[in-house]
C-alpha cells in the first residue's frame, strides 16, 4: 500500500522526505492511467515502496523504519476486480542466481529477442554467464518499449495488487503466447501448493472456479 506524506511521518517527525533533484525526473512519465488501458500482458513501470538504510539519499523515515520509492517493471496478469501485476527485476544483474533454490524453482528469465542466450552476472567470476532459469526463458520483441537488462527475471508467484489510479507508466506488452506460458506455469504452481495444504474436495472446487474464470476471460 502506498503511504501518503501525512501517513508516513509520526507526530515527532517534522522533516520532509529527502530527494535528489536528479532522481525526480524519472517520475515525469508516471501518471494515473485509465482502467481500460490495462489488459493482460501489458508491461508497466510503477512506484514500489521498499525498506532501506537510513543513509539512502531517498530515504523517508516512518514509525516502521526507513523506506524509499523505487520503480519496478511488471506484467499485468489480471484486471477484473483489481489490477494484479507480476513483478520483474534483475537483482543487480544477477537474476535468479542470487536467490535460494526454493525461490529459483519458480523463476523465469526474460531476454531481448535478438540475444542468443540469457545472461546473469556472476559475482564470483566477475563476468556474465549464460544460464537457464528453472521456469525457462522468454523473448521480448525488439520493438517493445521495455527491453530486459542482464538478469531480468520474474517469479510466477510474486504478484501484487495495484490500485487502478496508481502512477503507472505503460511500457508495451508481451506476446500472447509468452503470457499464456507464464500463466500456465503460475497456475500449475498454485495448484501444487493448494493440493498439498488443503483437502482434495476443496482444491478441486477451486480448480473448477479458476477454469470457469479463464473461460469467461
Amino acid at each position: 500500500m502506498m503511504l501518503s506524506a501525512r501517513e508516513v511521518f509520526g507526530p515527532e517527525q517534522s522533516a520532509g522526505p529527502r530527494r535528489r533533484e536528479s532522481e525526480e525526473t524519472r517520475w515525469d512519465n508516471h501518471a494515473p492511467v485509465d482502467k481500460d488501458n490495462y489488459k493482460r500482458g501489458t508491461i508497466v513501470n510503477f512506484p514500489h515502496v521498499v525498506l532501506c538504510e537510513a543513509n539512502d539519499p531517498n530515504a523517508v523515515r516512518t514509525q516502521f523504519g526507513w523506506f524509499c520509492f523505487k520503480t519496478r517493471y511488471g506484467i499485468v496478469i489480471d484486471n477484473t476486480t483489481e489490477l494484479e501485476v507480476l513483478k520483474l527485476g534483475t537483482s543487480g544483474g544477477r537474476g535468479p542466481l542470487s536467490k535460494p533454490i526454493q525461490v529459483r524453482v519458480d523463476c523465469f528469465g526474460l531476454k531481448k529477442a535478438g540475444d542468443a542466450e540469457y545472461y546473469c552476472w556472476d559475482e564470483e567470476l566477475g563476468s556474465k554467464v549464460a544460464c537457464t532459469p528453472e521456469k525457462g526463458v522468454f523473448d521480448i520483441e525488439v520493438g517493445c518499449p521495455y527491453q530486459p537488462k542482464t538478469g531480468a527475471f520474474g517469479n510466477v508467484l510474486d504478484v501484487i495488487p495495484l490500485p487502478h489510479d496508481s502512477r503507472i507508466e505503460v511500457c508495451g506488452e508481451i506476446r500472447e503466447d509468452v503470457l499464456n506460458a507464464i500463466l500456465k506455469k503460475r497456475n500449475r504452481r498454485l495448484l501444487q501448493k493448494q493440493s498439498r495444504s488443503t483437502p482434495k474436495d476443496m482444491w478441486i472446487e477451486e480448480l473448477e472456479a479458476r477454469l470457469d474464470k479463464d473461460k469467461h476471460a
